[in-house]
């Protein structure tokens, strides 16, 4: 299960060393895909998540594929 993001464990180096590398590599860095956990310029949809398949979260909204959720 992926970790909710947490801004006091973030070393900006680790991002930048990591986009270098990628270049190195002869791949495109997309900038927007590396931002720091405490950027704010991409809206997130929904405050909620899902827990278990099948569990209750703190989603309370249509879960089916007619928007964000």
């Amino acid at each position: 299960m992926p970790e909710p993001s947490n801004p006091s464990r973030h070393d900006a180096g680790e991002l930048t060393r990591t986009q270098e590398l990628i270049a190195q590599a002869g791949f495109t860095v997309d900038d927007a895909l590396w931002l720091a956990p405490t950027d704010q310029s991409i809206l997130v949809a929904a405050g909620c998540e899902h827990s278990e398949p099948g569990g209750e979260g703190t989603c309370t909204g249509d879960c089916s594929n007619t928007g964000p959720n």
